[in-house]
């Protein structure tokens, strides 16, 4: 009885070992860095290719001695603006296959130049987490089987 006990566990530490190894994080879909002199624009495209349908976009100011005195981005597809942010992170919704553009602003004082950069990522918090294979939940409910009959079979021996 104790060996079933045993068998039972190790089915379900299994079981929660694959469903937590595919939970997925964030994979870099594109990212870019620039220097910006003055007051100008730059315009970068990448294409929505993987799932999941949730992208983040960072933009930071990576110059430290002459920091930009605005910096903005903006992500937009040919038809519409998707998401637009200030220095920091966004999150917004891809369709895949479309092509987005990243277009970035900022005004560095004139002569001076400033750095940026800009990394695209699938969100590590998407709903749309993935979905355990069948041979998954196959292994998952054979365990439940084992401890559902051992039980019984405990229950019938009083």
């Amino acid at each position: 009885m104790k060996k079933m006990i045993k068998k039972c566990w190790l089915i379900a530490l299994v079981t929660a070992c694959l469903l937590i190894s595919q939970q997925a994080g964030a994979t870099t879909i594109w990212e870019t860095t620039g220097i910006m002199t003055g007051t100008e624009g730059d315009t970068y495209s990448f294409v929505a290719n993987q799932e999941p349908l949730l992208y983040e976009v960072t933009l930071a100011d990576l110059e430290i001695v002459d920091p930009f005195e605005f910096l903005y981005a903006s992500i937009t597809t040919a038809t519409e603006s998707v998401v637009s942010l200030l220095p920091g992170k966004a999150t917004f919704p891809v369709e895949l296959g479309t092509t987005y553009f990243v277009n970035v602003f900022g005004d560095t004082g004139g002569e001076f130049f400033s750095t940026y950069g800009i990394n695209v990522s699938t969100s590590p918090d998407s709903t749309n987490a993935p979905v355990p294979e069948p041979a998954t939940m196959l292994l998952f409910g054979t365990g439940l089987a084992g401890l559902a009959g051992y039980r019984r079979r405990r229950g019938m021996k009083k």
